[in-house]
């Protein structure tokens, strides 16, 4: 069984990449620099720890353009970067349809 695919949503501020498994050494600049070949970066946010105030790995970019996630998504993705394997996705896709909400 396949999984559903659901269509990425815009935010107010453009399209936002989620990044988990970045090197946890990397600060924004690289972060930034990492995807800025694909055009138009809004805003490159690294998630921190609460307690610890380190950086954990994860990473929230805005973009301008759909087609610009796209192509990071396709050429990052399960990608070995600073010796980390990457995963990079939309932070936010349409909701299920309703009738299969609840389907186990």
């Amino acid at each position: 069984m396949s999984l559903p695919k659901f269509n990425p949503l815009k935010s107010i501020n453009g399209w936002v990449l989620f990044f988990t498994g970045l090197n946890k050494d990397l600060d924004n600049n690289d972060i930034y620099d990492l995807v800025a070949e694909h055009g138009k970066i809004i805003s490159c946010k690294r998630i921190l720890d609460v307690k610890s105030g380190k950086f954990t790995g994860k990473a929230l970019i805005t973009m301008e353009q759909k087609v610009q996630c796209s192509s990071i998504i396709e050429q990052l993705n399960n990608q070995n970067i600073f010796g980390s394997t990457i995963k990079v996705g939309f932070a936010f896709m349409e909701p299920p349809p309703k009738e299969n909400l609840y389907d186990y």
